[in-house]
């Protein structure tokens, strides 16, 4: 991982706008009342562990790729003469919400757009948007989709089925084969349709990119 440097200081002032999530990766029992969110540092880390419990320790750190290093300076040891200090880590938002997606096991109903198909969007589901546009860019294309949108949902079939019906008449053939989930009108507009459809079967907050 190539981490930037925070200090104890700016992390505390981005945790509290909800900018980072802090992580204490290697707590010690002893040490938990050096802050009063000590405990919740070690939490956010044990629930992730939890989650990856199948992997070592190593493993999961590298998974989630953390973004930066904070350095927390401890106690005065007097009898050494010397300050200690302690490591967190720490990780955008943003990025901590990209993560949770691409190993989620959800069900979604996302909007692409391409810059080779100005006006038009890409209307499909997935159980990962990330991992999917992934699958359709790694096809060959010349231009790469891009994911702008993803609503997560009870039945992404159904949701899927009800916007490309209410959008019919917008349906246009591509270059790319079927032409089932491609439709001339803007994202916003798709974005509107999708929250419309889908306010009662979405389980969670739509995400942006």
């Amino acid at each position: 991982m190539s981490l930037k440097k925070l200090s104890f200081e700016e992390a505390l002032e981005l945790e509290s706008e909800s900018l980072i999530t802090i992580y204490d990766f290697y707590p010690d029992s002893s040490e938990l009342d050096y802050h009063p969110r000590a405990k919740e540092w070690f939490q956010n880390y044990a629930d992730i562990r939890f989650k990856f419990r199948q992997h070592n320790p190593a493993d999961v750190s590298n998974m989630l790729n953390c973004d930066y290093r904070i350095e927390v300076p401890m106690a005065y040891e007097p009898e050494t003469d010397t300050h200690s200090w302690k490591y967190l880590f720490a990780k955008r938002t943003d990025d901590l919400k990209k993560f949770e997606q691409y190993h989620s096991k959800g069900q979604f109903v996302y909007v692409l757009t391409n810059e080779a198909y100005p006006g038009f969007v890409k209307i499909g589901k997935a159980v990962n948007p990330l991992r999917r546009v992934a699958q359709i860019n790694g096809a060959g294309v010349v231009s790469e989709w891009k994911l702008r949108y993803s609503l997560p949902v009870e039945n992404d079939y159904l949701l899927e089925h009800s916007v490309h019906e209410y959008l019919v008449n917008y349906r246009r053939t591509s270059d790319q084969g079927s032409s089932r989930e491609f439709f001339e009108v803007t994202l916003e507009k798709a974005i509107e349709v999708i929250e419309l459809l889908g306010f009662q079967m979405k389980t969670g907050d739509a995400n942006y990119y």
